[in-house]
């Protein structure tokens, strides 16, 4: 329960700095039915790897119409919006 708490919270912490930062889109990689607020997309990763979930989630991400694409783990609890902003501009 403390580990599974402390992911939550930095999850929470990285969603929070992505959402603030100039995403046009936002979505979430995750094998569980997360509860994600109002307009983050879940992408469903069928536990077959990190490199299958990233390369579905970068297909899915195109036929919303992405043509920019940025990865970010859910364990950087310091991850500021600006921090993203430098990271896709």
């Amino acid at each position: 329960p403390a580990r599974q708490r402390l992911a939550r919270e930095m999850f929470d912490a990285v969603l929070a700095a992505v959402r603030a930062a100039d995403a046009d889109r936002v979505l979430v990689v995750s094998p569980s039915a997360l509860v994600l607020p109002r307009g983050v997309g879940l992408v469903h990763d069928a536990e077959s790897g990190l490199d299958a979930a990233l390369t579905h989630a970068r297909e899915v991400a195109r036929a919303c119409g992405a043509t920019r694409l940025a990865i970010v783990a859910a364990d950087l609890p310091q991850l500021r919006a600006c921090d993203v902003d430098a990271l896709v501009h």
